[in-house]
């Protein structure tokens, strides 16, 4: 079934000042949280929002790395599913930092394609590798979802130690 919101979305922050990240997500989500990955699930709707903060020493100085990155990220992903199509990878642009994207589609474990976008910043000494994904089949609905999510995503630029 496709899914419909039955009114507007109640929004909530999350943020993680150890890591120095926030957004907002739809109180429906259910969020889980480890020391450097931070993933908020619609679990009804298999619609998945994740932000994984790597140490990555000077990489906010170097455009190139964070591409090789996500080159590499691509590369996985094809590695572990054959059927895999991904578009090229592109610059994204991430408030005022320029990272990459690129948006894949594979059919899954239960035998159903998932969509999604992974997209690569760098900033100080940390990479924020943020990935979206949904069933194929509700994928533009997600978006829906997705986008506020994205557009709030935000790095600080201190993190509490």
């Amino acid at each position: 079934a496709t899914p419909t919101p039955t009114g507007p979305p109640v929004w909530n922050l999350y943020t993680n000042p150890e890591e120095g990240i926030v957004f907002l997500y739809p109180s429906n989500w259910v969020i889980t949280d480890t020391q450097t990955t931070v993933q908020a699930v619609w679990p009804e709707q298999r619609f998945r929002f994740t932000v994984e903060v790597i140490p990555a020493p000077g990489i906010g100085q170097s455009p190139a790395q964070v591409e090789a990155f996500l080159q590499t990220e691509a590369d996985k992903l094809t590695a572990r599913f054959p059927d895999a199509q991904l578009l090229p990878i592109t610059p994204y642009q991430a408030g005022q930092t320029t990272g990459y994207t690129f948006d894949y589609l594979y059919t899954g474990p239960e035998d159903f394609q998932i969509a999604g976008s992974l997209i690569a910043v760098g900033l100080d000494d940390s990479l924020y590798r943020v990935s979206i994904s949904a069933p194929a089949l509700t994928y533009e609905v997600a978006l829906d979802w997705f986008n506020p999510m994205l557009k709030s995503f935000k790095v600080l630029k201190e993190k509490t130690p």
